[in-house]
């Protein structure tokens, strides 16, 4: 279970098949679904997550580079 409490930047080094789940257990994102394309050297924009668990449901490593951008008032 972890959290990013800011908007951030990401870069996909390399992916995977994933699932991500809130707080309670119930999924929220699933890699496998056909429009969640997700592709090496991608670069993606996302919003703030809250507390959430991901389970990779592949052999292959998800590698992502994520620059979160912290509010100066925090």
């Amino acid at each position: 279970m972890h959290t990013h409490r800011w908007a951030s930047v990401e870069y996909v080094l390399s992916a995977t098949n994933f699932v991500r789940c809130d707080c309670d257990g119930h999924g929220v994102f699933d890699r496998r679904a056909p429009h969640a394309q997700l592709r090496p050297a991608a670069a993606l924009w996302t919003e703030p997550f809250p507390p959430h668990p991901v389970e990779n449901v592949c052999d292959t490593e998800l590698r992502v580079i994520m620059v979160e951008l912290k509010d100066d008032t925090s």
